[in-house]
């Protein structure tokens, strides 16, 4: 594992990639410290561009609002997504999703953060350089070849992957033969509420639910309480997407090596944390931001 994540010397943030990682943050701080817009109640959204058709590598190393420590430049934090063959490329939300979380990440703990997100091919050698990535959107996934062989090898050797934005059996079911082809003989196993990552930083008393802004409009002009996606999901059961999991891939050690938050969409939180004043309190502020910080922080101290 330390030849996987070599980050150099020890910096701020007391993150040794590969030795331990424990005690790297401190408590995370309250949200009343995050920049709100006056003029709307909303948290200052740094995002609004739209990158679908370039994708861009690099998004967001240009901020002003932090710079890198000039005396560790690699001992840093960066947001790595992994475009896929799945549905829209595995593009869903970038590259606010992104830019938002990061931006959280950087100032509600202790975490020293990249201002810039990575955005790369599961196969890109870089991949090995970062022990978390972030995939979007597994709807008719499938790997290459190639792909399964990269993947194996950077989950066994240390690698964190977070999955998001998927709903229902079927997808479900495209998601875990997909993932036979990396680990023949391996099993996910789902995460009760009574596991760390739901209480590491942020104490999570649920299992988060977020659907996209926009079925969660609708939800709300209903006056129904519920937290499922309904695009395009007439063959799905309603009853049981209205019902989070959150499934682990374990390595032979016990370690977490993929994480899929299934019927959830955790970064539409993220990317549409301006969207509405009730969204953000209902869903960014309590769920989204909460669960990613908690996933990162578990995937880098464990």
């Amino acid at each position: 594992m330390k030849k996987l994540f070599s980050h150099g010397k020890k910096g701020k943030t007391g993150l040794v990639l590969g030795g331990g990682m424990i005690g790297m943050l401190a408590a995370a701080l309250l949200w009343a410290q995050v920049p709100f817009d006056p003029s709307t109640g909303l948290p200052r959204n740094i995002g609004g561009r739209s990158f679908r058709s370039s994708a861009p590598e690099w998004i967001g190393e240009d901020r002003e609002e932090w710079q890198v420590d000039e005396d560790f430049p690699s001992d840093h934090f960066t947001f790595v997504r992994l475009r896929h063959k799945g549905d829209d490329d595995g593009l869903t939300d970038f590259p606010d999703a992104e830019l938002n979380f990061t931006r959280r990440l950087q100032e509600l703990t202790a975490i020293e953060v990249n201002p810039g997100c990575l955005n790369i091919e599961i196969t890109d050698e870089r991949l090995f350089q970062y022990p978390f990535a972030f995939m979007s959107d597994m709807r008719d996934i499938y790997f290459t070849p190639e792909e399964e062989e990269a993947l194996r090898k950077y989950l066994l050797n240390g690698g964190f992957i977070m999955t998001d934005d998927q709903w229902g059996k079927r997808c479900w079911g495209e998601i875990t033969d997909a993932m036979k082809g990396v680990f023949p003989d391996k099993e996910p196993v789902e995460l009760k509420l009574d596991h760390p990552i739901f209480n590491c930083v942020f104490k999570l008393d649920f299992l988060p639910q977020v659907p996209s802004h926009d079925a969660a409009e609708k939800w709300h002009e209903l006056g129904l309480d519920n937290h499922y996606e309904i695009k395009s999901f007439d063959f799905e059961d309603p009853e049981d997407m209205n019902k989070p999991h959150y499934y682990a891939w374990y390595d032979d050690k016990g370690r977490i090596m993929m994480l899929a938050c299934h019927n959830n969409d955790l970064a539409d939180g993220w990317e549409e944390e301006d969207f509405n004043p009730w969204f953000f309190k209902k869903y960014s502020e309590k769920m989204c931001f909460p669960m990613g910080i908690n996933i990162v922080f578990y995937a880098l101290t464990h």
